[in-house]
């Protein structure tokens, strides 16, 4: 019953599609039907696209999602927040532990590029697993200075101090360059 009822919302929007973008242009405000159909499409679009690619470490696979991303801010719809900010999180959480178990730039990247897809959507995504997987990563291998993973740490909201390499000092201690300072 439901996909019937999504199906019938996705005619709706691709019937309408160039009515709504002229009404757009024109600067007029959609009326409530058709933009209820226009964000439910394009949700519903946006989360398949990740799903469809959400195991692949490529980043050019989120193309497609980019571009529906893109569509949604220019039309000024919204998402569906809660699916969508779920998903993400989930997401990103296993690119980054997947990034964090081979320790390939690639996987870095691919993490890295989620990330800028969620920044193009202006999502409220909750990275705490996520940093804790790579925090504990850092912390513990030392691969504080590997530029990948510490470009991933600053996306993801971790302090620039865990991501710079330690220093030896001349008692042999290993030290941050912030515990030096002080």
């Amino acid at each position: 019953m439901t996909e019937r009822f999504s199906e019938q919302y996705e005619y709706l929007y691709e019937e309408n599609r160039r009515k709504i973008e002229m009404l757009h242009e024109a600067g007029f405000e959609l009326p409530t039907e058709l933009r209820a159909a226009a964000e439910f499409t394009m949700s519903r679009r946006f989360v398949e696209e990740l799903q469809r690619h959400e195991r692949r470490n490529d980043r050019a696979a989120y193309g497609e999602a980019l571009i529906i991303a893109n569509e949604v801010k220019r039309l000024g719809y919204r998402l569906d927040q809660p699916r969508v900010v779920r998903r993400f999180e989930q997401m990103v959480w296993r690119a980054v532990r997947r990034a964090v178990e081979n320790r390939r730039a690639e996987d870095f990247r691919a993490a890295l590029s989620l990330i800028t897809l969620l920044s193009t959507l202006g999502l409220n995504v909750k990275f705490e697993r996520a940093q804790e997987e790579l925090y504990f990563a850092l912390h513990e291998s030392g691969a504080a200075g590997q530029k990948d993973a510490g470009d991933l740490a600053l996306a993801l909201g971790l302090s620039p101090v865990l991501v710079q390499p330690t220093v030896a000092t001349n008692i042999g201690a290993a030290e941050t360059p912030a515990s030096i300072a002080t």
